[in-house]
């Protein structure tokens, strides 16, 4: 499999080649031009991604994070929804990599095949890093958050979080 991902790989930057050379570009150019836009792009939004992921780590060291698992247990008691899964559904919209932690740490207590196990998978496959993603895009892009997208992008989240346990425990 290693080998078919190198062949589509130089297969992808001899075609980007040939399409340079058939428009009769200068692909250099346009590499080091491509490369400069991605750098200040990364460099004009590095402060706000080092913000939020800042803003994770003292979320869950200050005890905040056992704090909501206290408060929302029984509201997810109420949906049938393990206390465990608690902590993946409120770092998910904000940090992917982060969740991916929280879903290894889920995988190695109770296994990948148990319920909260799949149920984890499910979350991290029907939800999105809504924060991050607002974050990112509307400082990359100058645009003030709107409440409408935001509060669609959490109502979008919990339907993800509630359906995709339910539609498990049925299946």
């Amino acid at each position: 499999m290693n080998s078919l991902a190198s062949y589509i790989t130089l297969f992808a930057v001899l075609l980007i080649i040939l399409s340079g050379l058939l428009k009769k570009r200068s692909i250099f150019d346009d590499f080091t031009k491509g490369a400069k836009e991605g750098l200040l792009t990364t460099f004009s939004i590095a402060p706000t991604v080092v913000a939020l992921l800042t803003s994770i780590a003292m979320f869950k060291s200050s005890g905040a994070m056992d704090l909501f698992i206290q408060l929302l247990s029984p509201l997810t008691n109420v949906f049938n929804i393990p206390k465990e899964l608690i902590p993946i559904m409120l770092i998910k919209p904000l940090s992917g990599s982060s969740s991916l932690a929280l879903l290894d740490s889920i995988f190695k207590d109770f296994g990948p095949d148990s319920f909260i196990g799949k149920a984890a998978s499910v979350i991290m496959g029907s939800t999105e890093t809504t924060f991050y993603i607002l974050t990112v895009y509307l400082a990359s892009s100058k645009l003030k958050v709107s409440k409408k997208v935001l509060f669609a992008a959490i109502i979008a989240n919990v339907f993800g979080f509630l359906f995709g346990t339910f539609l498990l425990k049925i299946i």
